[in-house]
């Protein structure tokens, strides 16, 4: 069988693209690669491709493939009659959980690993205990999280797979920086680069640098973390990777600007540079607002009074230095909140810093807010 026809070597192919951060190669060959095998109807590979497609399009932040591969895999249990199997649970529970619905990927998962154990599926649990593990650590649930880890590293070492292993290596660490255990979080990840040898992935290496840059951040160690975030910066390909790419700028830029204290204690949605019309969104990162001065004004008035809500005919008076004319006024004002909002929001249709009520216009009081440079108080 050629390689054309033979689907385990286009999926090879094509996780080997992967690892290598050729996303336009690896689609190819993964997308070709799952066609084949559903015409077969061998389904565990079909779904290996799938898995692999979608962190290809998480990390392209591409959700209309994410939805779209959801909604066939669930026509598909319905038209094919397929028994949901864990396999299935698990990939229905990556597609939730790419998409920020991290209850309803718990669920899949937790189904995912009931029917893994049902079935003693070796290889099946070890990735439903991994994606419960994950999607309870986005939830919050750190000691629930490493209960499920240190059972995934019993098992592995009944059937080792060094992705796995490196995975769990990886969340393991990043629980430990959120909980501030900062020294058991870099060993971890040292651990993870010194098994990077062994396996070759460049997409898990500059994760591996960027996450030890960030422990060097929240420790305050500041030359440090500019080292191997500006190494991870350098080495990620903002087109492949754009998610990784903004995620590590964000952090560059707060090596940069924030004092040692503000970035130890960091926890923000919004940092804003008083001085320096900018702020840096914790999704979008840097954005500059350069001679929008109008926006710039408006959005220090609403933030630095957070949660006061501000009626028109104040925003008029103190941003326009003008009487407020509704025949005027409104128009300017609905327009000027739309361009902040495209600017600041991560999900523009979805405000979650620029509120408004019947009264007027306000900050929601429930993000956090930091700011560097203070100068500006008299607003």
């Amino acid at each position: 069988m050629s390689n054309e026809n033979n689907p385990k070597k286009l999926f090879e192919i094509g996780r080997l693209y992967c690892e290598k951060c050729d996303f336009t190669n690896a689609v190819s060959f993964l997308k070709n690669a799952g066609d084949l095998y559903f015409q077969i109807r061998d389904f565990n590979g079909y779904l290996n491709c799938q898995n692999l497609l979608l962190r290809i399009f998480a990390e392209k932040d591409d959700q209309a493939s994410i939805l779209t591969l959801k909604e066939f895999l669930q026509d598909l249990v319905i038209k094919e009659g397929l028994t949901l199997t864990s396999r299935i649970y698990y990939t229905l529970g990556l597609c939730s959980s790419y998409r920020q619905q991290n209850n309803s990927a718990l669920d899949y998962l937790k189904k995912s690993l009931s029917i893994a154990q049902n079935t003693q599926n070796m290889e099946d649990l070890n990735y439903a205990l991994y994606g419960v593990a994950l999607c309870k650590a986005k939830l919050g649930l750190y000691s629930e999280a490493l209960q499920d880890l240190e059972i995934l590293r019993e098992q592995i070492q009944k059937k080792p797979n060094l992705d796995l292993i490196i995975s769990e290596h990886s969340l393991f660490a990043l629980i430990q920086l959120n909980v501030k255990n900062y020294e058991l979080a870099l060993s971890t990840l040292w651990d993870s680069y010194d098994l990077l040898k062994v396996q070759k992935n460049l997409w898990m290496y500059i994760y591996i640098l960027f996450n030890i840059g960030k422990v060097y951040l929240e420790m305050g160690n500041i030359t440090l973390a500019k080292m191997y975030l500006n190494l991870a910066f350098k080495t990620v390909d903002a087109n492949n990777l754009p998610r990784l790419s903004k995620q590590i700028q964000i952090d560059l830029e707060l090596a940069k600007t924030a004092s040692p204290d503000e970035i130890k204690n960091k926890n923000f949605d919004l940092l804003i540079e008083l001085d320096s019309n900018a702020i840096i969104e914790k999704s979008l990162g840097r954005v500059e607002f350069k001679n929008q001065h109008t926006l710039f004004d408006l959005l220090k008035l609403l933030t630095l009074h957070q949660g006061k809500t501000y009626s028109k005919e104040h925003l008029v008076e103190h941003i326009w230095n003008e009487t407020y004319d509704p025949s005027i006024h409104d128009n300017k004002i609905y327009v000027t909140i739309k361009r902040l909002r495209k600017m600041i929001e991560p999900n523009f249709d979805d405000p979650k810093y620029l509120l408004r009520t019947r009264d007027g216009y306000f900050v929601n009081k429930s993000i956090k807010i930091q700011f560097i440079n203070q100068g500006a108080s008299e607003l």
